[in-house]
């Protein structure tokens, strides 16, 4: 499932249910769906259930290094890495708001921030 733009965070989380192959075949297809939508928007790559087998935790994932990705090893049932990667994704939409990395993101933030269309806001 995908988290997108909720008020002021454009990062991207996507949660891999499947088979390790399922994930390795399709991972590509998703990321350069993602990137020809929104290319400049921060996305954070994550390996997930490593509770359930700690060696996967030995192994490299290229995809990340090749398309210049965050990477983390979680586990929702033991905690690993929940709250840094909750954290990192809400720093990373908070830098991506203030500093837009394309013109359609400034657009979109100078015209939610407009006040002649929707008044003032309380920040």
């Amino acid at each position: 499932f995908f988290f997108f733009k909720q008020k002021t965070a454009y990062e991207m989380l996507r949660s891999l249910v499947g088979s390790e192959m399922c994930i390795r075949d399709n991972l590509k297809t998703w990321y350069k769906e993602m990137r020809d939508h929104r290319p400049n928007i921060p996305c954070i790559l994550l390996a997930n259930k490593i509770d359930v087998d700690r060696k996967v935790t030995d192994k490299t994932f290229k995809f990340a290094a090749e398309n210049d990705l965050k990477f983390y090893f979680v586990s929702a049932a033991d905690g690993t890495n929940v709250v840094r990667i909750f954290q990192e994704a809400i720093q990373m939409g908070i830098e991506n708001k203030l500093n837009p990395p394309d013109s359609f993101d400034k657009e979109v933030m100078d015209l939610l921030n407009d006040e002649e269309l929707f008044g003032k806001t309380d920040e």
